[in-house]
């Protein structure tokens, strides 16, 4: 069974990439803005979200904070080219259950992925 994953993130390229890394394991949605990922939570379960902090309609934190208050049973990933301790904190106190510094390498998506999962207990 390949798990859902939502990718929010709005540079194309990117998340072309994102989609090829992870494709051959999980089922791939990917959106541009915090809007179409409001949208397609209402539609389809994911069991992890990769938020890009940097969203075009909104701060990412916001979005991960609304995603942790009513989608309780998702896994939160927050994806970012800042390295500031300010932005990790601030990820940690919304609810992430991980945080990746872009460039991110296949492998380190994957295995924080799993670890997600894992630690959520939704391997169901």
């Amino acid at each position: 069974m390949r798990y859902r994953v939502l990718v929010v993130e709005d540079e194309p390229a990117l998340q072309e990439t994102l989609k090829a890394y992870l494709e051959p394991t999980y089922k791939v949605t990917a959106v541009s803005t915090a809007a179409d990922a409001t949208q397609v939570l209402e539609k389809i379960n994911f069991k992890v979200i990769l938020v890009d902090l940097g969203l075009p309609d909104t701060n990412g934190i916001n979005l991960i904070r609304q995603i942790v208050l009513n989608h309780k049973k998702i896994a939160v990933i927050a994806l970012t080219g800042d390295r500031s301790e300010k932005s990790v904190k601030d990820s940690i106190d919304a609810g992430v259950d991980n945080y990746i510094v872009k460039p991110a390498e296949q492998a380190v998506l994957h295995n924080r992925i799993k670890k997600a999962i894992m630690k959520r207990g939704l391997g169901t």
